[in-house]
């Protein structure tokens, strides 16, 4: 304590007091000055929103500390010199170099690393407090509380000191011997820094002089906190409170030991890990499921949450050069690692992240950024990382782009109409930003048209294409990777489809008379046309959202209908009233010479299609069925009142078990535990194969799914009876996987979502010659040699491509001649997408990938983003040396500032 106290009586006299002070305060305030406005333009940043927030916020604070500190001591503490030693080393620098490694190293805090830096916070309330002599001036009550702060207080700063001092003493050294052998000075190549010779200059005067500084700073933090505490200390008249401040102590490090002692992952791990056939350990994990998906989202997003690993190695390596003893080096590393447990990660940092990932879906039956999208995005928003350019589920429902217009037109015509839908888009942001929608178009409908324009006088300067899925998906994937400008829309379901536009061009600033001036990026223009026939409600029906990515609309967004201003709060109106009177007629349309297709409005033989039918029902077992069990059992009830052969049988699949079939006769009994885990539509359907012995309809109750879950590679299934996939609660599947698809195509089977309707849909399987029935009508070939009406042509060739079995032995040559009647009738099916390119090279890209064999096979998609991996810099493989520490920021100034340069000249 001598020490620490001599150091102090010498640093505090008048000349060296005033010196640190001024000198460091005055090299920095030059530094500010010299860099270009950089406050100005971190101000700027913070208003226009071209930085993040959080990171905008902690470099205002980094910058404004010494100024501010700079009039607080020429205002109060000018002719104090102990008390301007006391500010600096006690207030003003660890708040500036907290903020510097709050936006160098720390990103998203724990509760372990909060309890540090709160207390920290509060600790120094109290030593503000102390310093400007407040104490006599706050009531009575308040004083009490200056004590606790001040216990506070010498807690943290015996947690600094420890941590500071591991640091001090190598690199003092290494300073020293470094810095007088002058090598240093042949590291710096002025010929490569000449973009800011003075600013470099100054800043190598300030890091020569902030180094030493750093490096004494916990030296003499303990000494000023532990002084200021002991002095409180003993003011303590009454007994009972004499110990009050080092009970708050004791309890402080009780606090730190328990946050400490394990991080939630490890716990995690070991439940997820078991063996999940058993029914104990399932019961374990879904006891402990909220702690399980806390502490997997944990190891998910540690490279966010934690600084390094506890397998960090930077500490053993100082030592080692400056003990020259590997034992003692390897000890202080495992005391640095103690100490530093709020911040570093209990696990393998790299390969934890995607075990978590895996674990968590595969226990859960739900992606971990689905799951956990508001947790995941507030990580990613705590650094300068951004998300990629095409849309995932993080940006499910993020306002980015705005829908400035949107124009609904109808055109009637005998029954039928016509409806195009114009929409003009802003990006509200600095990044290029993709348009993604799912939705949902109404029966007897068919997509017919999609269009882009960038430009505000050319309607629909860019024309669609109808070609194979496959090849679509694959240039609209190469040309976003490039940043070029392409559209996609694909059918995804029966009545399902996925819309995809970039880029959405961005804000741009731009350098104009010494000034940054922000311009907003040019409107995006789509339009999307659609066919339809009057409903049997006598209405027009629209299509409606399903789930939509970065688009978001609002009280200024601009709707109308048929030039008439209309006000509604969804993506489109459910539907709309024709001007006229309309009955449903009837049509025949002619695909090909032999091919043509009646359709009329009929009524169903309400006949029972299930009287004494051998029904196969697969159950979903997958952990997310556990939400539809009362739903299950008001089904499987329905097929029993419906007089269903007692021979039907019942299976409950899971990835890992299954149960042998429950005679429905003797009841249903289906216990929660047995659904677990996850499994794709298509597995269930590939395990189920071998299952299926001479039934009428196989019957596959699920949920609304996980498109994240599909495996990819499993082909489509043949079955010789009609599959029906009901999901259960009326849920809709936004996403099917193509090959689950034509499983269902295939059997002539269909997907539905209100359990009434099935036997409907059956009447379609009893006659061959009928293709659909949809809302009343019927869609049934004919031999007919009628004139086409020719209003419905599109239509009529969309229902038969969607419901006309597939020829699974010439599979490639059926496609394509599928693919022949998508292209002249210009609609999108489930085999044919629409794709806007915009110059010849995209084009000719397209030609040649609708030429490969495997054209029409689409890759999964599944929306996860691929989060990036912040740098740990703990984790070296050599201790850098002194003049290469120096290097190493001057690099990242050199690279951040042509990065700042690069972008806003790239966007202007």
């Amino acid at each position: 304590m001598k020490f620490l106290k001599s150091i102090y009586s010498f640093l505090s006299k008048p000349i060296f007091s005033y010196l640190i002070f001024w000198g460091w305060n005055f090299i920095f305030l030059i530094l500010l000055l010299s860099s270009a406005g950089i406050l100005t333009e971190t101000v700027k940043n913070v208003i226009t929103g071209f930085t993040p927030l959080s990171y905008s916020i902690c470099v205002l604070f980094f910058l404004l500390i010494p100024v501010m500190s700079t009039i607080i001591g020429t205002k109060y503490l000018r002719k104090k010199p102990k008390r301007l030693i006391q500010f600096f080393y006690g207030i003003e620098l660890p708040l500036w170099v907290l903020f510097l490694f709050k936006f160098v190293l720390f990103r998203e805090l724990t509760t372990a690393s909060s309890h540090i830096f709160l207390i920290f916070f509060l600790g120094l309330i109290g030593y503000v407090v102390e310093v400007f002599s407040l104490k006599n001036k706050l009531p009575d009550w308040c004083k009490y509380i200056h004590k606790l702060l001040l216990s506070f207080l010498f807690f943290i700063g015996v947690f600094i000191f420890l941590v500071g001092i591991i640091y001090s003493l190598p690199l003092i050294w290494m300073f020293l011997v470094e810095f007088f052998s002058f090598d240093w000075i042949s590291s710096f190549k002025f010929s490569d820094l000449k973009f800011m010779t003075f600013f470099l200059f100054v800043f190598i005067i300030f890091a020569i002089i902030t180094f030493p500084i750093i490096v004494l700073l916990p030296i003499l933090m303990i000494y000023l906190y532990s002084k200021s505490f002991i002095k409180e200390y003993k003011l303590y008249k009454l007994g009972s409170l004499k110990y009050f401040g080092l009970f708050v102590f004791v309890g402080n490090a009780l606090v730190f030991v328990f946050l400490n002692s394990t991080q939630s992952q490890q716990n995690a791990f070991e439940i997820a890990e078991k063996d999940m056939t058993i029914i104990s350990n399932r019961k374990h994990l879904y006891d402990n499921e909220k702690e399980v998906k806390k502490g997997l989202l944990n190891a998910y997003l540690n490279e966010y949450r934690y600084i390094s690993s506890i397998e960090n190695n930077h500490i053993k390596e100082l030592y080692e050069d400056f003990l020259k003893n590997d034992y003692l080096a390897e000890g202080v590393q495992s005391g640095y690692n103690y100490l530093m447990s709020p911040f570093l990660y209990k696990g393998d940092r790299d390969n934890d992240t995607k075990k978590a990932a895996k674990l968590y879906e595969s226990l859960f039956d739900i992606g971990i950024q689905k799951d956990n999208k508001k947790a995941v995005v507030a990580s990613l928003s705590s650094t300068w990382d951004r998300d990629g350019v095409e849309a995932g589920v993080l940006n499910v429902n993020e306002e980015k782009i705005l829908l400035l217009k949107q124009e609904i037109n109808i055109k009637e015509n005998k029954g039928t109409a016509s409806i195009d839908i114009h929409e003009v888009y802003k990006n509200m942001t600095f990044d290029r930003q993709e348009i993604f929608y799912y939705f949902k178009i109404p029966p007897n409908t068919v997509v017919n048209g999609l269009w882009l324009s960038d430009n505000d006088s050319i309607a629909k300067k860019y024309p669609f294409k109808v070609s194979p899925r496959g090849a679509a998906q694959q240039v609209y994937k190469e040309q976003v990777r490039r940043n070029v400008d392409p559209s996609l829309l694909e059918q995804v379901g029966p009545y399902q489809y996925r819309l995809r536009a970039f880029p959405i061009l961005p804000k741009i600033r731009v350098y104009r008379n010494k000034k940054h001036v922000v311009t907003e990026g040019d409107n995006f223009h789509l339009w999307i046309s659609l066919k339809t026939i009057i409903s049997s409600e006598n209405d027009w029906k629209l299509p409606q959202l399903i789930e939509k990515r970065n688009v978001y609309w609002d009280d200024n967004s601009e709707r109308y209908l048929n030039r008439e201003k209309l006000a509604i709060d969804d993506w489109l109106p459910m539907s709309i009233k024709p001007k006229g009177s309309f009955v449903r007629n009837e049509f025949v349309e002619s695909l090909n010479d032999t091919l043509s297709v009646l359709v009329k409005e009929k009524d169903i033989i309400k006949n029972n299609y299930l009287k004494d039918k051998r029904v196969s029902f697969i159950v979903d077992g997958s952990f997310s069925m556990r939400n539809h069990l009362s739903s299950l059992s008001e089904t499987l009830n329905y097929f029993s009142n419906n007089n269903i052969s007692n021979q039907s049988k019942l299976y409950l699949f899971n990835r890992e078990h299954n149960k042998d079939f429950i005679d429905l006769s003797n009841g249903v009994n289906i216990d929660e535990d047995d659904f677990y885990g996850t499994i794709s539509n298509i597995e269930v359907l590939h395990k189920f194969k071998t299952k299926n012995t001479d039934q009428d309809y196989i019957v596959y109750l699920t949920d609304d799914g996980g498109y994240d879950e599909t495996i990819d590679s499993l082909t489509s299934v043949s079955f010789n009876v009609p599959l029906i996939v009901f999901h259960l609660n009326n849920s809709t599947a936004p996403i099917y996987a193509d090959s689950f698809l034509e499983s269902i195509q295939n059997s002539k089977g269909f997907i539905c979502e209100d359990v009434k309707e099935i036997n409907n849909q059956l009447y379609t399987k009893v006659d061959e010659r009928i293709l659909s029935y949809q809302d009343g009508l019927v869609y049934e070939q004919v031999n007919s040699k009628e004139e086409n009406s020719g209003l419905i042509n599109d239509l009529v060739a969309y229902q038969y491509i969607n419901n006309t079995k597939i020829n699974e032995t010439n599979k490639n040559n059926w496609l394509d001649e599928i693919h022949r009647i998508a292209v002249q009738n210009k609609i999108v099916t489930k085999f044919s997408s629409m794709i806007v390119l915009v110059n010849d090279a995209q084009k000719k890209r397209l030609e040649e990938l609708e030429k490969v064999k495997d054209r029409f096979d689409r890759e999964k998609e599944d929306g996860k983003e691929t989060i990036s991996s912040p740098n740990d810099i703990f984790s070296v493989n050599a201790a850098p040396e002194p003049e290469e520490w120096i290097l190493v920021i001057l690099i990242s100034i050199y690279v951040f500032y042509h990065y700042y340069k690069k972008r806003v000249s790239y966007k202007s």
